[in-house]
């Protein structure tokens, strides 16, 4: 299993065919960035968020310089980012 810490106000992204479980703050907030043209219940685009976004989307925490460090623990692999 992968574990990957993704801290408030970070844009992230869940493709096909993954199963994740997604532990946060309780909120009943999302804002959409894209979402794949896909449609609701009456056949219309879901509404997208920019505006929203941009006013809560946190760039400071990417390090553009952050090497992985790979643990091996018994038959696991632990890599911190």
């Amino acid at each position: 299993a992968d574990f990957y810490d993704v801290p408030a106000g970070t844009d992230h992204a869940i493709g096909s065919s993954i199963l994740i479980l997604e532990t946060q703050q309780s909120s009943d907030t999302t804002y959409r960035i894209y979402d794949y043209d896909r449609r609701d219940q009456n056949v219309q685009l879901r509404e997208l968020h920019l505006e929203q976004s941009k006013d809560v989307i946190e760039l400071g925490n990417h390090d553009p310089n952050n090497t992985p460090i790979s643990t091996h623990i018994d038959t696991n692999t632990v890599t911190q980012f």
